[in-house]
């Protein structure tokens, strides 16, 4: 066993800016099994450790950008992004280019 990582581009931002939004779902789904983790995946976003083994409350989250070419409209693609985590959560987004420790 090994410490892996990765880098990985986020629209969105941290724990204390969706940390409501997940509690809010997770009352209404009534399904303790799914947990913060599962809210995330079904709310389309990703969540990036920044050390090992670090707690959902320390990670950057928001919606994944893979690598692009910076073609026509790319630029529209991370404003939309914000608007829809400006929608989720309330709060301006951020682009953060981050690692992924796991």
């Amino acid at each position: 066993m090994g410490i892996e990582y990765s880098g990985i581009l986020l629209v969105g931002g941290d724990w204390e800016d969706i940390s409501e939004v997940v509690e809010d779902y997770l009352e209404k789904v009534g399904d303790e099994d799914m947990g913060p983790y599962g809210v995330l995946e079904e709310l389309g976003l990703e969540y990036a450790s920044p050390y090992f083994d670090c707690p959902l409350e320390h990670c950057y989250i928001g919606f994944e950008f893979p690598p692009t070419r910076l073609t026509e409209g790319w630029c529209n693609k991370f404003e939309e992004a914000a608007a829809k985590w400006k929608e989720l959560t309330g709060a301006d987004a951020k682009i953060m280019g981050v690692q992924d420790i796991y």
